[in-house]
């Protein structure tokens, strides 16, 4: 038997709401406008930060709006960070290189920011994260960045929930997995009997009966070594790198904590974040930087 996906919320949700209706739902509650699908474009970013992270979702509906949802199964602090480089990646897909040095300004669609978060740690139904929170003490800025977070954990009194009905269903299905595991079922059994129940009432009953193996692939992997250090090591970057990748690489070999520290030097990755993911000191680093 494969072994269940940690991260298998963030999967299913990213695959669920990238499909242009339930994206459109979604994005209809939280701004409280209605949007005509023929004006709205996917243009999701991949492989922005270290060749490893991409933002969840993201979509240009008309020429004005610029919507993110970014899906948290782990609290991250950080995230209006993340949203700012994800932003700045975006714009230049948008703004033709040649035009910011103009005199006539350019225009760009505004953009939303959404989290959507359903893991253990206790917050309000709904919250802002800013990035002037982020801020050094005492530091002045002329910007920010506030990002709307949402509890999507399932409950019957959710706003949210009863304004939309794709991440009410969402909302649910993880709700029965983590029902089912409390039963006693081994994770991949908890998310088959998951599945099989939400087909039943009519949740989520289009997208799983289409997307059956492909769920379930997305839920569940071989719980190999390999594996093991991949998942601890998007999870640590997940994170914003805070923890680093400590556990992830202490299960791998010298060899590959090397490869793994070529690669984020050449990403010009910050020095500080390099020797907590490695656990190296910045004089063992700057050393292989060096001899290579």
């Amino acid at each position: 038997m494969t072994k269940a996906k940690r991260s298998y919320k963030d999967g299913v949700f990213r695959s669920f709401f990238r499909e242009k209706e339930n994206f459109l739902s979604l994005a209809a509650a939280v701004t409280g406008e209605a949007f005509d699908p023929d004006e709205a474009r996917e243009n999701t970013v991949e492989n922005v930060l270290f060749n490893r992270l991409r933002n969840d979702i993201s979509y240009i509906i008309g020429k004005a709006s610029l919507v993110f949802f970014e899906h948290q199964s782990t609290w991250n602090g950080n995230l209006p960070i993340r949203l700012l480089f994800y932003l700045a990646e975006l714009y230049k897909g948008i703004v033709p290189a040649d035009l910011i040095y103009r005199e006539k300004p350019f225009s760009v669609p505004a953009p939303r920011f959404f989290g959507f978060y359903n893991g253990t740690k206790e917050i309000p139904e709904k919250t802002t994260m800013r990035l002037s929170d982020a801020f050094r003490s005492g530091s002045k800025s002329d910007m920010d960045l506030a990002v709307t977070i949402y509890n999507v954990n399932y409950t019957e009194t959710s706003k949210l929930l009863r304004d939309c009905r794709p991440m009410h269903d969402y909302s649910f299905f993880v709700h029965r997995i983590r029902e089912n595991e409390a039963r006693g079922m081994g994770k991949e059994d908890a998310i088959e009997e998951a599945m099989r129940e939400c087909i039943g009432r009519d949740v989520m009953k289009s997208y799983l009966e289409q997307h059956w193996e492909e769920v379930f692939s997305m839920v569940s992997l071989k719980w190999n070594e390999a594996d093991a250090r991949k998942s601890y090591y998007e999870q640590g970057m997940e994170q914003g790198m805070e923890r680093g990748m400590e556990r992830g690489m202490e299960r791998g070999r010298e060899e590959e904590r090397v490869s793994m520290i070529r690669n984020l030097l050449l990403a010009n990755t910050p020095m500080e974040y390099i020797c907590k993911a490695s656990g190296w000191t910045e004089d063992k680093v700057r050393g292989l930087q060096l001899a290579h």
